[in-house]
């Protein structure tokens, strides 16, 4: 049982209800369904909290996603920005309230979201495939429905208008949904700024900020 399906469950003296049991039960489906990497969900919260660099960035980053903001995590590789990233999408699957719908259907609607741009990319281009089961709009609406999306490895953004304008489209989207995102780059401000164009940085400006990881790698620290 991971720190997820802890959480919630009161201690064995204390009797838990059907209604709290179908509760923390949709919150653990909507962790196992954000599609974060395995390697990231085995990482517990209080070893990261121990790095108190690392550690003044989570609470700057809890107060941004709390405020519905978008937040970026620039730095090199290794140091912690990914690992932030599901930690957020944690926190907000145990904080996830369902509604009635959810408890209805006994599942939770998309509540975090973790994808790489690229992937993200292709995600939309299968819409236009001749055997496409999917329409454009769908799958955008997977990009927007979810309370919380992460979009990792930003830096690998393509020059083509079109990636450009599909991310913009997006990040417009969830900006006017009022709905938090997170982006990742493996880069400084200045690199990330001109690969995603003023619109984004302003957006990024107005709601929530740039936090910078510019510390040693963790990898191969024991």
């Amino acid at each position: 049982m991971d720190g997820l399906e802890q959480s919630k469950i009161p201690p064995e003296t204390s009797p838990i209800s059907h209604h709290d049991a179908q509760v923390n039960n949709i919150r653990i489906q909507a962790w196992a369904e954000c599609e974060a990497d395995e390697r990231h969900r085995r990482c517990k919260l209080v070893d990261l909290l121990a790095h108190k660099r690392w550690a003044a960035c989570w609470k700057v980053a809890c107060r941004v996603i709390d405020a519905n903001g978008m937040l970026v995590l620039l730095g090199s590789r290794g140091n912690g920005k990914t690992q932030m990233s599901v930690e957020l999408i944690r926190r907000a699957c145990i904080d996830y309230e369902p509604t009635d719908m959810d408890l209805s259907y006994g599942r939770p609607r998309k509540v975090a979201r973790y994808i790489r741009l690229r992937d993200l990319h292709m995600a939309i281009k299968m819409a236009y495939g001749l055997n496409a089961q999917i329409t454009e709009r769908d799958a955008v609406v997977s990009l927007t429905m979810p309370h919380l999306l992460v979009i990792d490895e930003c830096q690998e953004s393509s020059d083509s208008p079109w990636a450009a304008q599909t991310l913009t489209y997006v990040l417009d989207k969830r900006y006017g949904l009022m709905k938090p995102t997170v982006l990742i780059a493996n880069c400084l401000k200045p690199q990330f700024v001109k690969l995603a164009g003023s619109s984004i940085t302003d957006r990024i400006k107005e709601s929530g900020g740039f936090l910078m990881f510019n510390w040693p790698s963790f990898r191969g620290v024991k």
